[in-house]
């Protein structure tokens, strides 16, 4: 992973033309989160806030923190489908 943060990673939503999820990678200190968001494609404003996670500890837990977040955003969304 790139070594700035915060990171912005885009998830196309196949049902929904007009949103997509966004999780944003943070870093502070040696500890990495996540925010993870569906937002309106143009403007980026936030449309829900799906979740957080926090305190991931060492580098190779910001790869383990966005597929974590990317498998909470496919539950909710399925969640939300269903």
């Amino acid at each position: 992973m790139n070594e700035q943060y915060p990171q912005d990673f885009f998830i196309k939503i196949n049902s929904d033309e007009y949103r997509e999820g966004r999780i944003t990678i943070n870093k502070m200190d040696d500890k990495y989160s996540s925010e993870i968001d569906i937002v309106q494609i143009e403007t980026k404003k936030i449309w829900h806030h799906v979740g957080s996670f926090y305190n991931f500890a060492d580098a190779t837990c910001a790869n383990d923190v966005l597929e974590t977040s990317i498998q909470r955003l496919a539950n909710f969304l399925n969640t939300v489908k269903g």
